[in-house]
């Protein structure tokens, strides 16, 4: 069955600048889980999405990584709406169903916003533990937050430091695992209040660094929020200089609820037989 898919830029400040996410439009049924795992697999980007019909919403998202299923993630739900909105419609307000629940997706031209449904606020994390992993001053108490995935949070005093850091070894996966915590983001907010951060996951007990993420970006959000940081007019978000990116993420809050935003860019578009 030939299905069309776009590979889209998310987060883009220009072309191939930001993360690209894979998404796969589904005609009819949806295939068998094992064929969109094997696609994702094959793929091999980060994330590979499935848009499916939905009677609550305008499209079902289901979200592989090469090795398996996420309930939720933040840029690849605006590169599906974006790749939605190319093939089927002219909305600027696009509800997509997930594992996670119903997310709301704004649309400004290339401009893409979703609201995170929720989020769950975590354990606290010793701080010395976190610097036997990554050799970094932080300001106040590493913190859990799931904003679909568990990401631990970190505020970081240094910069530089931040920005020379490695991903983490194998004993940082064992780590994180006893939080149940699938990655970090470490952040650093700069004089004019724009953040700088990096995300870091586990995958097949490897660590590896995501060049822009969306539920990490909220995931800083609610932390910020909870100590009671959050500037009123939202932020800016640079991320991806590690990995020759140069993502721009935008985070609000909008009737108490997170709001990610960026900018989003078709790079590639085809038809892969399934």
């Amino acid at each position: 069955m030939k299905t069309p898919y776009k590979i889209v830029d998310v987060f883009e400040n220009g072309a191939c600048t930001g993360n690209p996410v894979c998404v796969v439009k589904i005609e009819g049924a949806m295939p068998e889980d094992k064929k969109l795992q094997a696609l994702a697999n094959w793929i091999n980007l980060s994330e590979t999405t499935f848009i499916s019909d939905s009677e609550v919403a305008d499209y079902h998202l289901r979200i592989f990584t090469p090795d398996n299923e996420l309930p939720f993630a933040g840029h690849p739900t605006l590169g599906s709406a974006w790749a939605f909105a190319e093939l089927d419609s002219n909305k600027t307000l696009i509800k997509q169903k997930c594992a996670y629940g119903e997310v709301l997706i704004e649309r400004k031209g290339n401009m893409l916003t979703f609201t995170l449904p929720h989020y769950i606020k975590g354990e606290h994390i010793d701080s010395e533990e976190l610097c036997a992993q990554y050799p970094l001053a932080v300001c106040h108490s590493p913190q859990i937050y799931t904003t679909g995935p568990v990401w631990m949070v970190a505020q970081v005093v240094d910069k530089s430091a931040l920005m020379s850091v490695s991903v983490g070894s194998e004993e940082t996966v064992k780590w994180m695992k006893r939080y149940n915590a699938e990655g970090i983001n470490l952040f650093y907010v700069e004089d004019d209040g724009s953040i700088t951060i990096r995300t870091f996951f586990h995958a097949n007990d490897l660590m590896v660094e995501d060049p822009a993420c969306g539920s990490g970006n909220a995931a800083v959000g609610a932390y910020l929020i909870e100590n009671k940081r959050f500037p009123p007019m939202g932020y800016i978000a640079y991320q991806g200089k590690a990995r020759s990116r140069d993502a721009v993420v935008k985070v609000s809050v909008k009737n108490g609820a997170i709001q990610i935003g960026g900018k989003c860019r078709t790079i590639m578009e085809g038809f892969v037989d399934l």
